[in-house]
């Protein structure tokens, strides 16, 4: 795939070797510019060290399409900086515990999934959604109606150190009424409500970037601040983190016992400066340049270039009108041949993979796939998530790794 959010400097990188870093005998060799502190070697020890070696050139700067481990989560390096955030890959047997409320087909599941935390079960009612998630991982998911409290029962027996999930966002929508009154909004009420009774120590909440006017959300934090929630709230575009989508989505994240807005650095300064195109995550697969995504209103452009970000994939997908009438607006002039994506291609722009496994009519699946938290915007979230706890732990400062050459 192409590039993706830049993640600066945390706490460690490595230079690339040949030697086995599980041995001890092979430290302070080959690494850092042969230098390679014994409290670093201790710390990686004590954390289960996997094998990750990461080929540099000349300049120390990491080769994207060089990397012998299988995948490097997503982000591409930060050429300006030797030290790299990819601690997720040794955190061994310490991978936090996740449970996935209201998981949908497992947007939210894989994207901390990859970011390096350990998805032990999952709940959802949608039929068809559930099947699709069945198909892509082994943890088992519940079919239960969270608003009932017999069904959460089941959630406390896990006993999880995150809780993740998205409410479903009708009521808040540009899609819907916007009419909090119409039920689905209280289930916002009801992910707060299950989270402050299981009590992990973090909780992440999504929905669409409306909410943040909602008096249901109002609600719904005095419940997570009178349980003693920190909370931090951002509103975040896709495509400055890896998403080939203009694709606007609010968080809240909470910590228990910490400050609020604990973790608004952490986000803000590992974004991308570009957004992310189409062009620049699928290159040259698709065989168009252009392509129709069915407006909302035709008083909106439909047609767009694969060398910008896609607009918001949502849960319809029909091709361009007979009627359809030219907006100024529009990356091109209205073609025949002009088509809108198909259904695997929007779960790419998604950043779903393409071993993930869809199964199901093609109105249930262009709704699960519109209604999904994209990958990599979970990964993203989850990885600032990890980064922040590292960095707590205090081990080890980015100043111990200031080595000399």
């Amino acid at each position: 795939m192409g590039k993706s959010a830049i993640f600066k400097p945390s706490l460690f990188g490595l230079k690339h070797s040949n030697r086995d870093f599980t041995q001890k005998k092979t430290w302070g060799k080959n690494q850092f510019n042969s230098s390679f502190p014994a409290s670093l070697c201790a710390y990686l020890d004590g954390k289960g060290l996997k094998n990750v070696y990461l080929k540099l050139d000349e300049n120390l700067k990491i080769q994207p399409g060089e990397l012998s481990t299988q995948e490097l989560y997503g982000l591409a390096p930060d050429s300006d900086n030797l030290f790299y955030a990819f601690e997720s890959q040794f955190r061994g047997g310490s991978k936090m515990i996740t449970i996935d409320l209201f998981a949908g087909c497992g947007g939210l599941s894989l994207g901390f999934q990859k970011a390096g935390f350990t998805i032990v079960a999952a709940f959802d009612n949608w039929i068809p959604a559930i099947d699709v998630y069945r198909n892509n991982f082994s943890h088992p998911i519940f079919n239960v109606d969270l608003s009932r409290e017999s069904s959460q029962e089941i959630l406390a027996q896990y006993n999880p150190e995150i809780i993740v999930g998205s409410p479903p966002c009708q009521d808040f929508s540009s899609a819907g009424k916007r009419n909090e009154g119409l039920g689905r909004a209280n289930l916002t009420l009801t992910f707060a409500e299950i989270v402050t009774r299981v009590s992990p120590q973090w909780f992440v909440m999504e929905n669409v970037d409306r909410i943040e006017k909602s008096k249901i959300l109002t609600q719904a934090k005095q419940i997570f601040k009178s349980h003693g929630y920190g909370l931090t709230e951002k509103v975040i575009n896709s495509c400055y983190c890896g998403v080939p989508q203009t694709r606007k989505r609010y968080f809240l994240i909470g910590k228990m016992k910490e400050e609020d807005d604990f973790l608004i650095d952490e986000i803000n300064e590992n974004l991308s400066s570009q957004p992310l195109t189409v062009f620049d995550y699928v290159g040259k697969e698709l065989d168009i340049e252009y392509y129709y995504r069915h407006p909302r209103s035709y008083q909106r452009r439909a047609i767009f270039s694969i060398y910008e970000p896609s607009p918001t994939i949502r849960g319809v997908n029909r091709p361009a009108p007979k009627t359809y009438r030219q907006h100024p607006g529009d990356a091109c002039h209205l073609k025949e041949k002009l088509r809108p994506l198909t259904t695997r291609e929007r779960s790419y722009i998604q950043t779903f993979p393409k071993d993930f496994i869809f199964t199901g009519t093609k109105s249930n699946l262009e709704q699960m796939i519109g209604n999904a938290v994209p990958i990599n915007l979970a990964r993203y979230v989850g990885q600032c998530i990890l980064n922040y706890e590292l960095k707590k732990e205090k081990k080890i400062t980015y100043r111990q790794l200031q080595l000399s050459k």
